[in-house]
């Protein structure tokens, strides 16, 4: 994919996401509540494992990127990354906007728009991720280490959405301890495998519909 390329899909995740803001804006300006500003630091979040994929994308076409660099930046992107399809799950707050003093239709449209945005993030970020593994690693290698990334994030979304837990809480040694518990527990109960399965095939699937995409964009 041409640099090119990259900036203008980055544009248009930009012009999406500033239309999920100012719906959110507006609805917090006409309700004189702030409660749900939540939904912005989240697609911030979101952004950040794109704005590292961008990065190392532009230091490999620059012939700058070396092999310690990748591995620092893919560990920062790992981290991150499932906080971009994340944001699906706040489409579970639709039923707390459920309010008479708000159109019902209007809250959908503008939590859908997160969430479209965040998932773009995470599936563009991905394909900038697999095109660098490539050139370190055998194309069967590759869709292996992606596969495992994908469900990882299954679990690293259960780990925020049921356990409540941070990208960020990783680096705090008061903390370390007892998330790896949780992640043990985590692949321990069924309800958890159910929802890291589930999480894992939805944004497989819809990763393979985006390689789809770019496959007819580059013919």
């Amino acid at each position: 994919m041409r640099i090119n390329h990259i900036i203008q899909l980055l544009g248009l995740l930009v012009l999406l996401s500033l239309f999920a803001v100012i719906l959110l804006e507006v609805r917090m300006l006409k309700v004189g509540s702030t409660f749900h500003k939540a939904f912005e630091w989240n697609l911030f979040l979101a952004w950040i494992p794109l704005i590292v994929a961008f990065v190392l994308y532009l230091l490999h076409k620059n012939n700058k990127l070396s092999f310690f660099v990748f591995t620092f930046g893919f560990t920062i992107w790992l981290l991150f990354f499932p906080n971009a399809p994340y944001i699906i799950t706040d489409l579970v707050h639709l039923k707390v906007f459920m309010v008479k003093t708000f159109p019902y239709w209007y809250d959908v449209i503008m939590i859908f728009s997160f969430a479209f945005s965040g998932l773009l993030c995470g599936l563009l970020s991905l394909y900038l991720i697999q095109k660098l593994l490539r050139k370190y690693f055998h194309k069967i290698l590759t869709a292996c280490i992606i596969l495992i990334c994908i469900f990882l994030t299954g679990v690293g979304i259960y780990l925020g959405r049921v356990l409540r837990w941070n990208s960020w809480d990783i680096f705090n040694k008061s903390k370390q301890v007892s998330i790896i518990q949780d992640i043990t527990n985590t692949f321990l109960q069924t309800n958890s495998l159910a929802f890291i399965l589930v999480h894992g095939v939805l944004l497989l699937l819809a990763y393979l519909f985006f390689l789809f995409l770019i496959k007819i964009k580059e013919e």
